[in-house]
């Protein structure tokens, strides 16, 4: 028989930073899974919030002090829009203030929808060249499909699988539209078997849904799911 689950909660403003924040902590002693990318091992998710110098609030995504005691910054984007470049300069720079001047690694991750295409600031004596992920040449679809296997295959879900889940949101997807990728989302996180993994991952999809679209975000939060 099919188990029918019914979604009903309350949705805090700010859920998506929240939920990145506890699903990024989970990464501690396991790689950043980052295509194309081979960075060392999380030593410590880092506190994301600085201030510059007057007084205002700067907030990056994420930031992680690594075990070779470099830092990975990681901004995710739902858009192309060269400003951000300006931003992100601007935060690293804090981040190398704040942290004793640390080597930092900046991954700028961009949702699908968006092509492949340069991201640098060069000027007359500065050069700002993050590192770019695509996500719109990965295929959200299969990915997700792998891991209902798993779940199928009564395969607990590791780590690197519950970031992979949560990363099938920005990726492509051909095949599932995105109310029903959202749901078989939620569907394969209610099989984590960690309570505290489990809720993290579930806040998260509902919270980079209400950032790739709000009007997603209200089909999504009272829906029956359906896992067979």
């Amino acid at each position: 028989m099919k188990e029918k689950i019914f979604m009903n909660i309350r949705i805090p403003h700010n859920i998506y930073d929240q939920s990145q924040k506890g699903i990024m902590n989970m990464l501690k002693g396991h790689k950043l899974a980052l295509p194309g990318l081979d960075f060392p091992k999380v030593a410590e998710s880092l506190n994301t919030e600085f201030q510059d110098i007057d007084i205002r609030t700067k907030h990056a995504d994420s930031l992680f002090l690594l075990e070779d005691d470099t830092l990975a910054h990681l901004e995710f984007v739902t858009r192309y829009d060269e400003d951000d470049l300006v931003q992100f300069l601007n935060y690293d720079g804090l981040i190398w203030l704040h942290h004793r001047k640390r080597n930092i690694r900046t991954v700028v991750i961009f949702a699908a929808g968006i092509k492949r295409q340069d991201f640098s600031l060069k000027l007359e004596n500065l050069t700002y060249e993050p590192h770019t992920i695509f996500l719109e040449y990965m295929d959200g679809d299969e990915q997700l499909m792998a891991l209902e296997e798993k779940i199928r295959n009564k395969i607990s879900l590791n780590k690197e699988d519950i970031a992979n889940l949560v990363f099938t949101s920005f990726m492509k997807s051909a095949i599932i539209e995105p109310v029903g990728k959202v749901k078989r989302q939620l569907a394969v996180a209610k099989a984590i078997e960690n309570k505290s993994e489990r809720e993290m991952a579930t806040a998260f999809i509902y919270g980079v849904s209400s950032k790739l679209s709000l009007k997603l975000l209200n089909a999504c939060s009272k829906q029956v799911l359906v896992l067979t």
